[in-house]
């Protein structure tokens, strides 16, 4: 702006020069024109070299000047031409501001008063009338000044506020470009599509962003609201229209759906839709516009948090919750329609902590994933398989549960499981056990089924395992019992409700005592005692064998060194304890003896650790190595039980076992049976040809303890000697032992 008006205004000058010398008509007139041309070329010159404000002041010293020397030839301050110092005051302010107009104004001012008195004094002889009849300079200056002062204050003022609108004006500008700069910056770093629907005339505006979003281009056409509602899928369209109704009706503050929309590659994206109506006076929608956000790799993330919290993450199949969630719904199923629509079968792995013991963690897992493989080959596409945890799987038959039917998909899925495994380069062989609930009106809840389809499953594994059993309703109370005693067992383990007692074994030549075994004894909070034989089983179903194995040997050894403490006597005395084959599976067995013997003392070849024939028959990586440790820390290995199993003298040598002992039912049937009897003398006439010792259980008669020593048997053991004695008991013994035998009349053979 400033830069037209001087170039008006320079153009104004260059008229009026020849004016002004055509005024004057004498020569004293052209130094000033020149003066004026000059001027004007040097602020043109300042113009094009960008200082625009010292050019503008150059423009306006020529218009003073002009001014006042047209002022002087037409007769001073009474001339009209005085009045142009106004318009020169106007331009002043208008180019440079109110502070130039006031600025002007004094100038002015001050050059009106020197014409003034250069007139009375009549310093020059100039073609100048000042004293001409009537006339008053000094009140036409006065008067004159008046005009040019209120013109110069009206100037300043209407500056000020000009400068002030157009500050905030610029202000208001930067402040816009702003918003707008940061609104910009929002969008791109949000990396959202923006839309604009104008609902009078029912038009749409989409950003690229938007387009680009789905796979389109500008070049597809004009996006309009029902394409953009065809690309909906039909599923999310009827809560889209609810959300977008309920927003234009006034009826929720701000718009807002989740929904899919079709890609242009022909696959849906996941979007968030925000939008916000803009209303009239009354009220009415009238636009509404808002932003598409690409929600794809969210919902991809929180599907893949719901398939891992309702599935199992080693096989992929449902887990319990989700089984628990479907069977369920079968139950309410067979409720609602008055008959039976499922049957249950559980499924449970036959020894399969062993299979994890010996082979490892990573063996056993690749063997549960791909039993999970098999598992899902073996049934029908309305049927559901699925992992409960550990070895447990469990698979829900849809259909009206007729029995061949079941029987026939239970037998496939044991004969397919019965199948070869090759996992890890290793070869695995497993079998299982199925229990089979099938459903009914009765039922009301799914654990009442699972519960029952359990219980025919261990049903199952206490017939032999590998075999498929129904529930009926009188193995109920069975199952519940052994579930007691199995957590009436884990509580007596963890809160030391279990006992330890011996028995001892008899030099069969000196009737010295040779060694004691520690045998285990529950004493049941409400049963009463048991015997081994009632929960071993319970025992070894469940691992608990493990630890209780451990707790008989830690107890046992240290008992065992106090008595040797306690009398010099039982020095010489050793110690047996049982040991299960799942112990010897473990792959810290023989560190954990090892380390029992040195934190209590107890020289390992006071120690026989026994256990039966299908230690030797394993072909365990771990039973074998804790074998050979056992031997090399000097632990002495009996067999017990010798002759019920299929074991022969043959793996006796290469398992090279220190102690053999002959099972109490040889020793009963021998004096009456003569095939029982040369049983007993073939194996202690091999077990001695081996270097081995013998040692005879369930001796409880003279004529049988008799007839063991003069076999050669070296150690006898049964209640002719001693029944089972508590750690007490066994310390007393140890000091009456010799008058204890002949007080009870038994003499050694």
């Amino acid at each position: 702006m400033l830069d037209a008006v001087m170039r008006a205004l320079a153009a104004v000058l260059l008229v009026f020069c020849p004016f002004y010398v055509h005024l004057a008509s004498a020569p004293e007139a052209f130094p000033p024109c020149l003066g004026v041309l000059a001027l004007l070329g040097v602020a043109a010159w300042l113009n094009r070299h960008h200082r625009t404000h010292a050019a503008a002041l150059l423009v306006c010293a020529s218009l003073y000047g002009l001014v006042t020397a047209t002022t002087l030839a037409s007769g001073g301050v009474q001339s009209p031409a005085y009045g142009a110092y106004a318009v020169g005051i106007i331009v002043a302010g208008l180019v440079l501001g109110g502070r130039a107009a006031i600025g002007f104004t004094l100038l002015s001012v001050t050059t009106g008063a020197a014409m003034v008195l250069l007139s009375r004094s009549r310093l020059r002889d100039l073609p100048l009338d000042f004293a001409s009849p009537g006339s008053d300079a000094a009140a036409a200056w006065a008067s004159s000044n008046a005009y040019l002062v209120v013109a110069a204050l009206l100037l300043f003022l209407a500056d000020r506020a000009t400068r002030d609108t157009l500050s905030r004006l610029r202000e208001a500008r930067r402040a816009l470009r702003e918003s707008d700069e940061r609104y910009a910056m929002a969008v791109r770093g949000s990396n959202d599509g923006l839309w604009d629907w104008d609902l009078d005339n029912d038009a749409i505006y989409v950003s690229p962003r938007w387009l680009e979003m789905l796979g389109l281009s500008p070049r597809t056409g004009d996006v309009t609201p029902s394409t953009w509602l065809g690309r909906i899928c039909p599923d999310d369209l009827p809560a889209f229209r609810e959300a977008f109704d309920a927003h234009l009706a006034d009826e929720t503050v701000q718009f807002e759906s989740e929904h899919r929309l079709r890609h242009a590659d022909g696959g849906w994206r996941w979007v968030l839709v925000r939008g916000l109506a803009v209303r009239d006076e009354a009220g009415v929608p009238r636009r509404i516009a808002g932003s598409l956000a690409d929600i794809s790799p969210r919902k991809m993330a929180e599907q893949a948090l719901a398939h891992a919290a309702r599935h199992d993450a080693l096989t992929s199949l449902p887990n319990r919750a989700l089984f628990l969630e479907e069977l369920q719904e079968a139950v309410a199923q067979a409720r609602q329609r008055g008959m039976a629509t499922y049957a249950l079968l559980f499924i449970d792995l036959d020894r399969f902590k062993a299979i994890n013991d010996s082979l490892g963690h990573q063996v056993g897992d690749g063997l549960l994933t791909a039993f999970a493989g098999r598992l899902r080959g073996c049934i029908g596409g309305s049927d559901t398989a699925a992992r409960l945890g550990g070895d447990e799987f469990a698979v829900i038959v849809r259909g009206v549960p007729e029995r061949a039917r079941i029987d026939a998909v239970a037998e496939r899925i044991r004969t397919r499981l019965a199948e070869r495994f090759v996992v890890h380069g290793r070869e695995v062989r497993v079998t299982c056990s199925i229990g089979v609930a099938f459903g009914s009106v009765d039922y009301s809840d799914a654990d009442a089924v699972v519960r029952d389809a359990d219980i025919a499953m261990y049903r199952a594994k206490s017939l032999g395992k590998d075999r498929c059993e129904p529930f009926e309703f009188e193995l109920r109370e069975e199952v519940l019992r052994r579930r007691e005693l199995e957590e009436d067992l884990r509580a007596s383990l963890e809160n030391g409700g279990l006992d330890v007692v011996y028995q001892p074994t008899v030099e069969a030549t000196t009737g010295a005592l040779g060694s004691f075994e520690a045998l285990v004894r529950w004493n049941h909070p409400t049963r009463g005692p048991l015997s081994p034989s009632e929960f071993m089983d319970v025992a070894e179903e469940t691992g608990l064998v493990v630890e209780l194995d451990r707790f008989v040997l830690r107890r046992a050894v240290a008992e065992a060194c106090a008595w040797r403490a306690e009398r010099r006597s039982a020095a010489a005395i050793g110690l047996s304890v049982n040991v299960s084959k799942s112990q010897f599976q473990r792959a810290d067995f023989a560190e954990f003896v090892v380390a029992t013997l040195r934190r209590t003392g107890l020289p390992a070849h006071c120690l026989d650790l026994e256990f039966g024939e299908a230690v030797l028959m394993s072909d365990c990586t771990y039973t074998r190595a804790n074998l050979a440790l056992l031997r090399e820390a000097g632990v002495r290995l009996a067999l017990d039980d010798f002759g019920t199993g299929y074991s022969s003298l043959g793996a006796l040598h290469r398992a090279r076992v220190d102690v053999l002992k002959i099972d109490r039912s040889f020793v009963h049937a021998m004096e009456r049976d003569v095939a029982a009897d040369l049983m007993v003398r073939t194996i202690v006439s091999a077990a001695r040809g081996m270097d081995l010792r013998v040692v005879a259980e369930g001796v409880e008669s003279l004529a049988q303890s008799r007839a063991l020593a003069r076999l050669g048997c070296h150690q006898l053991q049964g209640r002719l000697f001693s029944d089972v004695l508590s750690a007490d008991q066994v310390s007393r013994l140890v000091a009456d032992w010799p008058r204890f035998l002949l007080r009870d009349g038994i003499r050694a053979a």
